[in-house]
């Protein structure tokens, strides 16, 4: 399973963690088509496993992490509750 984050530097300075399957992600294509390159943002990876996807979240910076609140809820309700 691989991972990818999304930067994002226009809509909010935010970095949000996805599992390549997830539709949102599509692999680190995204969902739009991408006509502006990285005017708004850029996606990273792939990572191996998401403890590596989130060090590497982790060091960008001015970026709040995010997990998927879609493809990785579980990951999210674990990370809550520690």
């Amino acid at each position: 399973m691989n991972f990818y984050i999304y930067e994002n530097w226009v809509a909010e300075k935010k970095a949000v963690i996805h599992r390549g399957e997830c539709s949102f992600c599509n692999n680190g294509e995204g969902i739009h088509p991408n006509i502006h390159g990285e005017k708004n943002g850029r996606w990273h990876g792939p990572f191996d496993s998401y403890e590596e996807a989130r060090g590497f979240a982790e060091g960008l910076r001015d970026r709040e992490v995010r997990d998927c609140k879609f493809c990785l809820r579980e990951t999210r309700e674990i990370n809550i509750n520690r």
